[in-house]
Protein backbone atom coordinates (compact mmCIF):
# COMPACT_ATOMS: atom_id res chain seq x y z
CA UNK A 1 0.00 0.00 0.00
CA UNK A 2 1.37 3.31 -0.89
CA UNK A 3 1.92 5.71 1.94
CA UNK A 4 2.13 9.98 1.09
CA UNK A 5 4.87 11.49 2.68
CA UNK A 6 4.82 14.92 4.02
CA UNK A 7 7.34 17.86 4.39
CA UNK A 8 7.36 18.31 8.28
CA UNK A 9 9.82 20.99 8.30
CA UNK A 10 7.93 24.96 8.25
CA UNK A 11 9.59 25.05 4.72
CA UNK A 12 8.67 22.28 3.63
CA UNK A 13 4.64 23.04 5.22
CA UNK A 14 4.99 25.90 3.70
CA UNK A 15 5.49 24.77 0.13
CA UNK A 16 2.86 22.20 0.53
CA UNK A 17 0.57 24.98 1.14
CA UNK A 18 -2.41 25.59 -1.28
CA UNK A 19 -3.43 29.15 -2.77
CA UNK A 20 -5.47 30.84 -0.06
CA UNK A 21 -2.45 29.78 2.58
CA UNK A 22 0.26 31.11 0.28
CA UNK A 23 -2.36 34.56 0.18
CA UNK A 24 -2.50 35.43 3.99
CA UNK A 25 1.10 34.28 4.44
CA UNK A 26 2.21 36.83 1.34
CA UNK A 27 -0.52 39.36 2.91
CA UNK A 28 1.23 38.93 6.62
CA UNK A 29 4.85 39.32 5.17
CA UNK A 30 4.11 42.70 3.55
CA UNK A 31 2.43 43.77 6.50
CA UNK A 32 5.54 43.09 8.86
CA UNK A 33 7.84 44.42 6.67
CA UNK A 34 5.72 47.62 6.63
CA UNK A 35 5.30 47.56 10.01
CA UNK A 36 9.11 47.68 10.73
CA UNK A 37 9.69 50.33 8.13
CA UNK A 38 7.25 52.65 9.61
CA UNK A 39 9.18 51.79 13.10
CA UNK A 40 12.56 52.87 12.27
CA UNK A 41 11.40 55.83 10.10
CA UNK A 42 9.56 57.12 13.07
CA UNK A 43 12.01 55.98 15.53
CA UNK A 44 14.78 57.94 14.27
CA UNK A 45 12.77 61.04 13.39
CA UNK A 46 11.77 60.88 17.09
CA UNK A 47 15.35 60.33 18.40
CA UNK A 48 16.27 63.46 16.18
CA UNK A 49 13.31 65.47 17.83
CA UNK A 50 13.85 64.70 21.03
CA UNK A 51 17.93 65.56 20.88
CA UNK A 52 16.78 68.84 18.96
CA UNK A 53 14.35 70.16 21.66
CA UNK A 54 17.41 69.45 24.43
CA UNK A 55 19.23 71.36 22.69
CA UNK A 56 17.00 74.32 22.29
CA UNK A 57 15.75 74.20 25.97
CA UNK A 58 19.44 74.63 26.71
CA UNK A 59 19.68 77.41 24.27
CA UNK A 60 16.44 79.33 26.06
CA UNK A 61 17.70 78.79 29.03
CA UNK A 62 20.68 81.24 28.91
CA UNK A 63 18.07 84.08 26.88
CA UNK A 64 18.04 87.19 28.43
CA UNK A 65 16.71 89.72 25.74
CA UNK A 66 14.40 89.39 22.88
CA UNK A 67 17.36 90.10 20.49
CA UNK A 68 18.99 86.55 21.91
CA UNK A 69 14.94 84.57 22.02
CA UNK A 70 15.75 85.98 18.12
CA UNK A 71 19.10 84.54 17.87
CA UNK A 72 17.88 81.07 19.15
CA UNK A 73 15.40 80.54 16.24
CA UNK A 74 18.24 81.46 13.53
CA UNK A 75 20.35 78.89 14.92
CA UNK A 76 17.60 75.86 15.10
CA UNK A 77 15.57 77.54 12.14
CA UNK A 78 15.49 73.89 10.28
CA UNK A 79 14.05 72.08 13.52
CA UNK A 80 10.55 71.79 14.94
CA UNK A 81 11.33 73.48 17.93
CA UNK A 82 12.81 76.26 16.60
CA UNK A 83 9.83 76.08 14.19
CA UNK A 84 7.52 76.47 17.02
CA UNK A 85 9.21 79.45 18.53
CA UNK A 86 9.11 81.41 15.54
CA UNK A 87 5.11 80.81 15.22
CA UNK A 88 5.40 82.29 18.64
CA UNK A 89 7.47 85.42 17.59
CA UNK A 90 5.81 85.88 14.54
CA UNK A 91 2.64 86.32 16.69
CA UNK A 92 3.68 88.20 19.19
CA UNK A 93 4.85 90.78 15.91
CA UNK A 94 1.57 91.12 15.07
CA UNK A 95 -0.04 91.59 18.33
CA UNK A 96 2.25 94.17 19.00
CA UNK A 97 2.38 96.15 15.14
CA UNK A 98 -1.90 95.56 16.07
CA UNK A 99 -2.25 96.71 20.10
CA UNK A 100 -4.00 94.11 20.44
CA UNK A 101 -5.79 93.63 23.60
CA UNK A 102 -5.23 90.16 25.68
CA UNK A 103 -1.93 90.23 23.71
CA UNK A 104 -0.43 87.16 25.42
CA UNK A 105 -3.88 85.48 25.80
CA UNK A 106 -3.93 85.39 21.82
CA UNK A 107 -0.48 84.00 21.34
CA UNK A 108 -1.09 81.70 24.21
CA UNK A 109 -4.08 80.30 22.02
CA UNK A 110 -1.82 80.60 18.55
CA UNK A 111 1.31 78.39 20.50
CA UNK A 112 -1.36 75.96 21.42
CA UNK A 113 -2.90 75.17 17.93
CA UNK A 114 0.38 75.02 16.23
CA UNK A 115 1.19 72.33 19.26
CA UNK A 116 -1.73 70.80 18.51
CA UNK A 117 -1.18 70.85 14.65
CA UNK A 118 2.47 69.29 15.11
CA UNK A 119 1.70 66.33 17.78
CA UNK A 120 -1.26 65.48 15.47
CA UNK A 121 1.47 65.15 12.56
CA UNK A 122 3.62 63.13 14.86
CA UNK A 123 0.67 60.52 14.83
CA UNK A 124 1.00 59.62 11.54
CA UNK A 125 1.29 55.84 10.24
CA UNK A 126 1.68 54.59 13.75
CA UNK A 127 -2.10 54.05 13.92
CA UNK A 128 -0.64 51.52 11.14
CA UNK A 129 1.01 49.28 13.88
CA UNK A 130 -2.31 49.06 15.85
CA UNK A 131 -4.22 48.46 12.89
CA UNK A 132 -1.82 45.41 12.19
CA UNK A 133 -2.06 44.32 15.61
CA UNK A 134 -5.32 44.03 15.89
CA UNK A 135 -6.14 42.14 11.74
CA UNK A 136 -2.81 40.23 11.94
CA UNK A 137 -4.48 37.34 14.52
CA UNK A 138 -7.58 37.66 12.57
CA UNK A 139 -5.89 36.86 9.01
CA UNK A 140 -3.94 34.36 10.96
CA UNK A 141 -7.33 32.52 12.28
CA UNK A 142 -9.08 33.28 8.92
CA UNK A 143 -6.00 31.45 7.28
CA UNK A 144 -6.14 28.45 10.00
CA UNK A 145 -9.87 27.45 9.37
CA UNK A 146 -9.43 27.33 5.89
CA UNK A 147 -6.85 25.51 6.02
CA UNK A 148 -8.91 22.89 8.49
CA UNK A 149 -11.84 22.83 6.22
CA UNK A 150 -9.09 21.54 3.40
CA UNK A 151 -8.03 19.51 6.21
CA UNK A 152 -11.61 17.79 6.66
CA UNK A 153 -12.34 17.61 3.17
CA UNK A 154 -9.10 15.47 2.19
CA UNK A 155 -10.39 13.14 5.49
CA UNK A 156 -13.31 12.89 3.56
CA UNK A 157 -12.00 11.85 0.36
CA UNK A 158 -9.63 9.02 1.89
CA UNK A 159 -12.28 7.86 4.26
CA UNK A 160 -9.60 8.07 7.10
CA UNK A 161 -8.52 9.68 10.22
CA UNK A 162 -5.64 8.51 11.26
CA UNK A 163 -3.07 10.77 12.43
CA UNK A 164 -0.83 10.70 9.18
CA UNK A 165 -3.74 12.06 7.10
CA UNK A 166 -5.02 14.81 9.69
CA UNK A 167 -1.60 15.75 10.84
CA UNK A 168 -0.24 17.74 7.82
CA UNK A 169 -3.36 19.27 7.02
CA UNK A 170 -3.74 20.68 10.45
CA UNK A 171 -0.17 21.87 10.93
CA UNK A 172 -0.20 24.28 7.30
CA UNK A 173 -3.33 25.25 8.80
CA UNK A 174 -1.77 26.51 11.77
CA UNK A 175 1.20 28.08 10.43
CA UNK A 176 -0.94 31.19 9.38
CA UNK A 177 -2.02 31.60 13.25
CA UNK A 178 1.84 31.45 14.22
CA UNK A 179 2.36 33.93 11.72
CA UNK A 180 -0.56 35.88 12.77
CA UNK A 181 0.78 36.24 16.00
CA UNK A 182 4.20 36.79 14.80
CA UNK A 183 3.33 39.78 13.44
CA UNK A 184 0.53 41.01 15.70
CA UNK A 185 2.97 40.83 19.16
CA UNK A 186 5.72 43.00 17.69
CA UNK A 187 3.68 45.46 16.38
CA UNK A 188 1.56 45.72 19.71
CA UNK A 189 4.84 46.26 21.76
CA UNK A 190 6.06 48.62 18.98
CA UNK A 191 3.37 50.88 18.90
CA UNK A 192 3.41 51.31 22.44
CA UNK A 193 7.16 51.97 22.72
CA UNK A 194 6.70 54.67 19.39
CA UNK A 195 3.47 56.49 21.65
CA UNK A 196 6.02 56.77 24.58
CA UNK A 197 8.55 58.07 22.16
CA UNK A 198 5.85 60.70 20.87
CA UNK A 199 5.12 61.48 24.51
CA UNK A 200 8.91 62.52 24.89
CA UNK A 201 9.03 64.52 21.81
CA UNK A 202 5.51 66.68 23.60
CA UNK A 203 6.62 67.05 26.75
CA UNK A 204 9.66 68.67 25.28
CA UNK A 205 7.97 70.85 23.28
CA UNK A 206 5.28 72.11 25.76
CA UNK A 207 8.53 72.81 27.84
CA UNK A 208 10.05 74.88 25.25
CA UNK A 209 6.12 76.43 24.74
CA UNK A 210 5.90 77.27 28.25
CA UNK A 211 9.78 79.14 28.65
CA UNK A 212 9.43 81.15 25.43
CA UNK A 213 5.71 82.47 26.85
CA UNK A 214 7.69 83.00 30.03
CA UNK A 215 10.37 84.74 28.10
CA UNK A 216 8.30 86.63 25.78
CA UNK A 217 6.29 88.16 28.92
CA UNK A 218 9.48 89.43 30.17
CA UNK A 219 11.20 90.68 27.08
CA UNK A 220 8.14 90.84 24.15
CA UNK A 221 8.06 94.91 24.57
CA UNK A 222 12.07 94.64 23.63
CA UNK A 223 12.44 95.83 19.72
CA UNK A 224 14.20 93.48 18.39
CA UNK A 225 16.09 92.25 14.43
CA UNK A 226 13.25 90.39 13.44
CA UNK A 227 15.57 88.89 10.28
CA UNK A 228 16.28 85.82 11.99
CA UNK A 229 12.37 84.72 11.43
CA UNK A 230 13.31 84.76 7.41
CA UNK A 231 15.36 82.18 7.93
CA UNK A 232 12.76 79.57 9.45
CA UNK A 233 11.84 76.63 7.48
CA UNK A 234 7.99 77.37 7.90
CA UNK A 235 7.44 74.20 5.95
CA UNK A 236 9.52 72.29 8.16
CA UNK A 237 8.82 68.61 7.93
CA UNK A 238 6.87 67.65 11.29
CA UNK A 239 6.18 63.94 10.15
Amino acid sequence: METMTFDTTMWGLLLQSDFMTMLVLGSLFVLSIFCWAIVLYKYILLRIKVQQCTTVLQSLRSVQSLNQLYSVVALHAKTVPGYLIAQFLVITKKVKEQNTQDGFDVIEQHGAQVLEDLMHKEQSYVSVLSMAAAVSPLLGLFGTVWGLIHSFLRIAQKQSADIVTVAPGISEALITTLAGLMVAIPALMLFYYIQNQIRSVEHALYQIADKTMVLLKLYGNQTAQDTALHSVDMNVDVE
